[in-house]
């Protein structure tokens, strides 16, 4: 405990230190209004209003720190007085209380860590190239393989920081076909289930194309493969997968399993007559628990501008930061803009995500975005 501490929280504790919570403050107040007004108590280093993720109205909170934590007191006596017409309270942070309870959270990770057999690997196969497989789901500790005991494959473990995305990872690739051999994972220890994330949810966000099979108690499939609590996953989903995570020494067994096993129709959008519109939904642009930036949502919005001023007129966009899924709103001037769109967008590969695309009624989307015109 006293290492995750120095190591870890020393430093967030004493920014804490330096900065002072505000309340109260007006929707209308910007950031540079704050800086001017609580730079009265000392040189700001950071401002962080705090803003509604989808309209990005602010909520009227706001963390300001100084550069000296003795500037804290003086911003304390600021309390009462008004910024933009309205008095304003000013309390210190719960510092302490947060960096606590973090450390529980990440103690409580590091406690309920999950490690996973794999078997039955082809020859072939070392540590580096099982790493992207296994990692896609989660945060990976530690790889080990070895050769089996009849020599004719290599086994070992995968251990991962938190056992809701090794459940994930367990229940998705046990089964999955690398290099003609079907890897078996799974843990001989029984699972407890309390609290964890739904380990369906989990792999939802990372695979596409699972199969729905009858559900029994803890979210776990009915139907299982070798008896291990390893879910089955369709066809299309493996060779998702794999596809994503080309490389290593089965790259071109990657390839030769994609040109066989996927249906080109199961990957082409579907349309009916009348369902197309001048709006669109966009998933997997991107990944929002892997961005460090607070407002990578407005550098996506930059690129996607970009990326389909060339199929069409805009009118309307909508990076929606906090979906798990990446979703991206469009809305043009015209049907045919927007469908020019659809085809060179949907299905293109994004970093090691495939876009997917869909049409969206016109009259949804301006429910959703009254605003929109």
């Amino acid at each position: 405990m006293e290492e995750i501490v120095s190591k870890r929280y020393k430093k967030l504790a004493e920014r804490n230190k330096r900065t002072v919570f505000t309340a109260n403050v007006h929707p209308k107040v910007e950031e540079f209004e704050v800086f001017e007004f609580f730079s009265e108590a000392g040189k700001v280093v950071d401002i962080q209003l705090l803003r509604d993720p989808r309209s990005f109205r602010s909520k009227g909170l706001c963390y300001i720190e100084f550069e000296d934590f003795k500037s804290v007191q003086i911003a304390l006596s600021l309390s009462g007085r008004q910024l933009g017409g309205f008095p304003i309270v000013v309390q210190l942070t719960q510092a302490e209380k947060n960096i606590a309870a973090q450390i529980a959270q990440d103690m409580a990770n590091s406690q309920r860590s999950l490690t996973l057999k794999v078997k039955n690997l082809a020859k072939e196969m070392r540590e580096e190239d099982l790493q992207p497989v296994f990692a896609a789901f989660g945060d990976v500790s530690e790889i080990y393989l070895r050769r089996s005991s009849d020599g004719k494959s290599r086994e070992g473990y995968v251990e991962f920081v938190k056992s809701s995305e090794g459940i994930a990872a367990m229940q998705q690739l046990n089964g999955l076909d690398i290099l003609g051999q079907k890897m078996k994972v799974y843990t001989d220890k029984p699972i407890d289930y309390t609290g964890l994330i739904d380990p369906a949810a989990v792999a939802g966000q990372i695979t596409s194309g699972v199969e729905t099979m009858p559900v029994g108690p803890n979210g776990m499939s009915l139907t299982d493969e070798g008896g291990n609590n390893g879910l089955i996953m369709s066809s299309s989903a493996r060779t998702n997968l794999m596809a994503k995570l080309g490389g290593g020494a089965f790259a071109q067994e990657v390839q030769t399993v994609v040109k066989q096993e996927v249906n080109p129709t199961a990957i082409t959008q579907s349309t009916t007559p009348g369902s197309e519109s001048p709006c669109l939904l966009f998933m997997n642009m991107f990944d929002p628990s892997r961005e460090t930036d607070p407002d990578f949502d407005l550098d996506i919005r930059e690129d996607v501008m970009e990326e389909v001023g060339k199929y069409g007129q805009l009118r309307h966009i909508y990076v929606d930061k906090t979906s798990k899924d990446g979703r991206v709103y469009l809305k043009f001037t015209e049907v045919k803009e927007a469908k020019t769109t659809m085809k060179a967008l949907n299905n293109r590969w994004f970093g090691q995500n495939q876009i997917k695309g869909k049409f969206i009624p016109m009259h949804k989307y301006s429910a959703q975005f009254p605003d929109a015109h």
